[in-house]
């Protein structure tokens, strides 16, 4: 009897696997970083695209402060970090929703700070602002 709740995605012992399950398991950006982004435009469609899941932003550029994040699945997650001094945008894709702001939009985040983003559903991203520098 298959248990309800979780399920053998997977062959046991030696065997082949399907590649699109262990693509889903281990793929979304294999705890990937970038460093020394410069932000471009300030909608979806001119945003700088982010490509990694730990994302630093180091030159926010008056006029055109957009970072657009990666294409995600529910329960994946993408940090940027802004360490310029300057406010950026985070910006998401046109039919999705930040913290209930239209992707497209984004929200600000502001000089000096960072934040994580999850998607908590199909289209639908929250983000909290993480801490301090440590000392």
């Amino acid at each position: 009897m298959s248990d309800p709740i979780f399920t053998q995605p997977f062959q046991s012992g030696f065997a082949l696997q399907d590649g699109t399950k262990l693509n889903e398991l281990f793929g979304f950006l294999g705890g990937s970083a970038q460093q020394s982004i410069t932000t471009t435009g300030a909608t979806a469609a001119t945003a700088f695209q982010l490509s990694a899941q730990v994302n630093n932003l180091t030159v926010v550029v008056a006029g055109a402060t957009g970072a657009k994040l990666p294409a995600m699945n529910p329960g994946e997650w993408c940090v940027v970090f802004n360490s310029d001094a300057a406010d950026a945008a985070v910006i998401y894709s046109d039919d999705s929703t930040i913290d209930g702001t239209a992707g497209a939009t984004g929200v600000a985040l502001s000089s000096t700070k960072r934040a994580v983003f999850f998607q908590m559903a199909a289209g639908v991203i929250v983000s909290a602002q993480l801490g301090v520098v440590s000392a």
